[in-house]
């Protein structure tokens, strides 16, 4: 149970210092206007494409702007819950571990997710026309 509590402090502190990093690093290159090299070399979005407003838009509370701007985003906020939440039920039930095969079932539906939502994004753009996040068409 020490090392399950020990993972549970750490890898939020290394989470939380993550996002505050980025969101600080995001903040300080958004004057540079700096475009992702796959979207504009490419006319399709990459799997990350959005993702930074996706952020920007949840620290926001705008959680529909975020799931359009990339799906990805919230999903990973929503895995990150519920890891937590099931090493926190683990800590209380005084288990040892938290995690077995069953619990890697969630990381391989996102894996999908995120291979449909680039598949699904570039369908929209390229065949109808429909950019959701609107670089390459504006949003109306």
């Amino acid at each position: 149970m020490k090392n399950t509590k020990r993972a549970l402090i750490y890898g939020n502190i290394i989470a939380i210092s993550i996002l505050a990093l980025f969101v600080l690093l995001s903040l300080a290159l958004k004057e540079l206007d700096i475009k992702c090299v796959i979207a504009s070399n490419s006319y399709m979005y990459c799997p990350g494409c959005g993702g930074t407003r996706a952020v920007f838009s949840m620290l926001h509370f705008d959680f529909i702007s975020a799931l359009r701007y990339n799906i990805v985003v919230p999903l990973i906020g929503v895995l990150y819950l519920y890891y937590n939440i099931g090493a926190i039920i683990s800590i209380i039930k005084g288990k040892e571990g938290f995690f077995n095969k069953k619990q890697l079932i969630p990381i391989y539906v996102f894996i999908g997710i995120v291979i449909a939502n680039f598949i699904f994004r570039n369908i929209l753009l390229w065949g109808f026309r429909i950019d959701l996040i609107g670089d390459f068409i504006p949003y109306n």
